[in-house]
């Protein structure tokens, strides 16, 4: 898992300093799942700026209910890093 720099969506070659300064930013969480046979990354991308371990627990427990995800683990040979 990584958090990446938070990203601000918009904008363009030219902007004024109060358009630059009032985009709104996102928090944007990877986590890589690797199995015997693929790479699988799953991204997170949410308002929350806190980078805290709330936002993760609630990233991860995302990620185990999803169907794709349940779908990858119930494989004999994969495994989560």
């Amino acid at each position: 898992m990584d958090f990446k720099e938070n990203i601000k969506v918009g904008g363009g070659p030219r902007e004024t300093s109060h358009s630059w300064w009032n985009k709104i930013q996102f928090t944007l969480l990877d986590i890589l799942v690797i199995t015997s046979k693929n790479f699988h990354f799953y991204d997170f991308i949410s308002e929350d700026l806190t980078h805290d371990s709330v936002f993760v627990k609630s990233c991860i427990a995302d990620l185990l209910g999803k169907q794709s995800f349940k779908d990858k683990k119930n494989h004999k040979t994969s495994h989560m890093v």
